[in-house]
C-alpha cells in the first residue's frame, strides 16, 4: 500500500484520487487491494502445498479452520499498510524506509519468528498493537486444538487491532488530503 500510493503521487494521479465522487477514503483504501488477493493466494498455496513437501503434518480438517483466521490477519495487516501509507505520503521520499521498517517490526517482534512473550513486558505490550500477533496466536491455537473460546478471543483482538489501524489510516489520509487541498502538496514529487 505504501508503494502503491507513492506511485500515485509520482504519476500525478494522487490529487485526482482525492476528488473522487465516492470520497477519498474508499479510493485510497482500494488502490492496493490487489495485494490482498496476492497475499491470500500465496498463503493458501503455502498452506496446502508446503506442509506435505516439507513433511509437516497438519491436523486436517481442523487446519482448514485456520484459513478464515489467515484472511483476518490479511485484512488487519492491510489496515496497518494503509496507515503507514498515509504517514509515508506526508513525509515524502521515505516510502521504502517506512515499508521495510514496518515489515521488520512485525517480523521481528510480532511473534512470527520469536514468541512475543520473550520480549521485556513494555516491548511485549507494544508488539500487541501490531497486526498479525493475535491472529498468529489464534492460528497456532487452532492447529494445537485450543478451546474455541480462546481462539475466538484472539481473533476478536486481531479484528480490533486491525480496526484501530484502519482508524489511524483514515485520520492520516484525511489530514493528508486536507493539507494537500490547502497547500497543493498532493501534486507529484516535488
Amino acid at each position: 500500500m505504501v508503494i502503491s500510493l507513492a506511485g500515485e503521487r509520482r504519476m500525478g494521479t494522487l490529487p485526482l484520487l482525492a476528488i473522487a465522487p465516492s470520497g477519498h477514503m474508499p479510493v485510497y483504501l482500494g488502490r492496493g487491494l490487489q495485494w490482498t488477493v496476492t497475499g491470500m493466494t500465496s498463503s493458501l498455496v503455502a498452506w496446502v502445498v508446503l506442509p506435505p513437501l516439507l513433511g509437516v503434518p497438519l491436523p486436517w480438517p481442523r487446519a482448514a479452520y485456520a484459513i478464515p483466521a489467515v484472511l483476518l490477519i490479511l485484512a488487519s495487516s492491510y489496515g496497518y499498510g494503509c496507515a503507514l501509507a498515509g504517514i509515508a505520503l506526508r513525509l515524502r521520499g521515505v516510502e521504502w524506509l517506512v515499508l521495510n521498517l514496518a515489515y521488520g517490526l512485525v517480523m521481528t517482534f510480532g511473534g512470527v519468528n520469536v514468541p512475543v512473550e520473550v520480549w521485556p513486558a513494555p516491548l511485549e505490550a507494544a508488539t500487541r498493537a501490531l497486526p498479525v500477533v493475535h491472529g498468529l496466536e489464534a492460528v497456532r491455537g487452532i492447529l494445537g486444538g485450543a478451546p474455541v473460546g480462546s481462539v475466538m478471543r484472539l481473533l476478536a483482538t486481531e479484528a480490533l487491532v486491525g480496526a484501530c489501524w484502519y482508524g489511524v489510516a483514515a485520520l492520516s489520509m484525511d489530514r493528508l488530503v486536507s493539507a494537500g487541498r490547502r497547500d497543493g502538496s498532493l501534486d507529484h514529487a516535488g
